[in-house]
């Protein structure tokens, strides 16, 4: 699958299933049967009836779509229809039952309610049952309140997928036009209030199309093709633009007015869809194929009785298009349930890792680092951070080297501190006294003894430092970054004064004011000694 089809998926899963409404105040709680709920909204003489019946017949020929009744009551209704549409009827005068040719006609207008159930097969792999509502259309009115009006409410608001019937014919009338746009304007509100998005997929299938001028059969009973989907997600004046203006509508100049006429018409409902969701699409379809025969007018209609030949137009696409968004958003809801499980367990996999690591870290660490930090502020020594400060930060690393927890959960950083916590420890001046005075008790040994002395390097301006003086030397250098005036800074500099005068003697080894310079330098310091003998000489 290409990454724009994918992205395109998840644009659609975006919507999900309504959250947290009160199902109460929407309707009346009615109890409907088991099964993926499948919602017809349409006024009085939208075709519901008859879509039902021709959509049975349909699918028995079908190879992505098959419908199989599971009740009495539903096969009764579409039978009894089936019959008036074909002109079928039936006598037993001899005996036997036959099938009688009687004109035909359609439907009665539905006088109240029917629930219909029935298993679709869905790509001659899925079995779903149906369940759906046919009801007298005037429960839409907005004019006027119907006894039907809580319960078709009730059983749109708990739809998987909704089915908006739109008839061409009230195109002339402005009013009850705009009444019918008002009622399905009503009921996408409820669906998703406050500009939301759009829960279930929704479709608005302009029914009769025959009647439209332009219009030519099942080419043009998708108006949106694939690949114009994103013209769903601009606003509905980039949507009927973009629309109008592509060559399958525009290369048909009476087509392109009939679906002008329609969008601009139903503006208001269309404009509360589009940018919402991309689970939208406009059908054309006809229960008929041609224009049915008109026979007389009753009050408020026209009479009409089915054509000779009836050729359904389009009549499965709008219901195959449902079940399949239906399917494929069911699978992304249970994907996005799924991602939100591992988000509130990444979540508290974090938070229960981060813990201690905060605690361990910035709680207690950085409180340290901070402090270590200011007191080496402008340092160039360890020596030079006052005894105070050293204490401190060996009371602080003890604390958190002995921690039970530290040694539990990080017991490589408790290891580090104790490190640390002993280096503060031993840098004191008594300790560091005893260290220097090895230090330069090492040197005095190795100037008792000619044997150990440094040798004169070849240039004959300098010797050649040994590691065993190289490493006294740095022994002793480090404690004259020690407090100016400080035991430790007073000796080590001493110390370091005589070496040198030693060394500049052993180049000048024939020279008795070299060895005599550090004599005198000696008596300037009467707590350095011993003093070389003569024999060292």
């Amino acid at each position: 699958m290409k990454l724009g089809k994918i992205f395109k998926l998840f644009k659609k899963g975006a919507k999900a299933a309504p959250k947290g409404k009160d199902k109460a105040a929407v309707g009346g709680g009615f109890d409907w049967p088991s099964g993926m709920r499948i919602g017809i909204f349409g006024h009085s003489n939208s075709g519901k009836t008859v879509y039902f019946t021709v959509l049975n017949e349909e699918c028995k020929v079908s190879k992505n779509l098959g419908l199989s009744v599971t009740d009495n009551i539903t096969a009764g209704e579409f039978l009894a229809n089936y019959r008036a549409l074909w002109g079928l009827g039936t006598s037993d005068s001899a005996g036997t039952m036959v099938d009688l040719r009687e004109d035909k006609q359609f439907p009665p207008s539905t006088p109240s309610e029917k629930v219909l159930q029935f298993n679709v097969i869905l790509d001659r792999s899925k079995n779903i049952p149906i369940v759906t509502y046919d009801y007298n259309g005037k429960a839409l009115s907005i004019q006027e309140r119907h006894e039907l009006a809580d319960k078709v409410r009730d059983f749109m608001y708990g739809c998987q997928g909704l089915l908006f019937f739109f008839d061409p014919k009230v195109l002339g009338a402005e009013l009850q036009c705009q009444a019918h746009v008002a009622s399905f304007v009503n009921m996408l509100e409820m669906l998703a209030p406050a500009g939301g998005r759009l829960p279930i997929p929704v479709a608005l299938v302009v029914t009769k199309a025959d009647v439209l001028p332009g219009f030519s059969g099942e080419g043009q009973t998708v108006l949106v093709r694939s690949d114009q989907e994103h013209f769903l997600a601009e606003d509905y004046e980039l949507f009927l633009e973009n629309i109008l203006a592509s060559h399958r509508i525009a290369s048909n100049s009476a087509w392109a007015g009939s679906v002008r006429d329609i969008l601009v018409k139903l503006k208001d409902f269309l404009k509360l869809i589009v940018g919402r969701t991309l689970d939208f699409q406009v059908f054309f379809t006809s229960n008929t194929g041609v224009e049915p025969t008109k026979i007389g007018t009753d009050v408020g209609r026209s009479l009409y009785k089915p054509p000779d030949k009836m050729q359904p137009t389009g009549v499965r696409e709008p219901f195959y298009w449902l079940l399949k968004s239906i399917i494929r958003n069911r699978r992304l809801v249970a994907f996005r349930k799924l991602a939100k499980y591992a988000v509130v367990l990444s979540l508290i996999f974090a938070a229960v890792w981060s813990a201690p690591h905060l605690y361990s870290f910035h709680l207690k660490l950085n409180r340290i680092s901070a402090l270590e930090n200011r007191l080496w502020e402008g340092k160039g020594s360890v020596h030079e951070i006052p005894e105070k400060g050293r204490l401190d930060l060996r009371t602080a690393y003890n604390s958190y080297a002995r921690s039970k927890f530290a040694n539990w959960v990080f017991q490589d950083f408790a290891v580090q501190a104790s490190y640390v916590y002993n280096y503060y420890n031993t840098i004191s001046e008594g300790v560091d006294l005893q260290k220097l005075a090895k230090s330069i008790g090492q040197l005095t040994n190795i100037v008792r003894d000619s044997t150990r002395w440094p040798k004169v390097a070849p240039t004959g301006d300098t010797v050649v430092t040994t590691e065993e003086t190289a490493k006294l030397e740095s022994g002793v250098s480090r404690y004259t970054q020690a407090p100016e005036g400080s035991s430790l800074q007073t000796r080590s500099t001493r110390a370091l004064e005589l070496w040198d005068l030693f060394k500049a003697a052993l180049v000048q080894s024939d020279s008795p004011e070299a060895w005599a310079a550090i004599g005198r330098q000696i008596d300037l310091y009467p707590d350095m000694t011993p003093k070389p003998s003569a024999e060292t000489k």
